[in-house]
């Protein structure tokens, strides 16, 4: 999806829900969408509160994990990059 010169919004949080498809850490997903430790806090609670993603406890850390909201997401956003918008 083509927002011009920035990513927008919903291709950030497309990029965050592929990284969590399997179990994620928050240091994980800041890395491979790239955003700074203000911004990752920001769209964690956006996705969250949305119930895209969850956060689940392993060995005493926290992950992230994608919802089947969040599998949805995905599939509206795949299929709107095929129309090429």
């Amino acid at each position: 999806m083509n927002c011009f010169l920035n990513r927008c919004r919903v291709e950030i949080v497309s990029q965050m829900l592929l990284s969590v498809k399997k179990m994620a850490s928050k240091t994980h997903i800041r890395s491979n969408v790239g955003l700074n430790c203000i911004q990752i806090n920001e769209y964690l609670d956006y996705v969250l509160n949305r119930r895209l993603m969850k956060l689940v406890e392993y060995d005493e850390k926290a992950f992230y994990k994608i919802t089947k909201k969040g599998i949805m997401f995905l599939n509206y956003y795949a299929d709107l990059e095929t129309l090429g918008l």
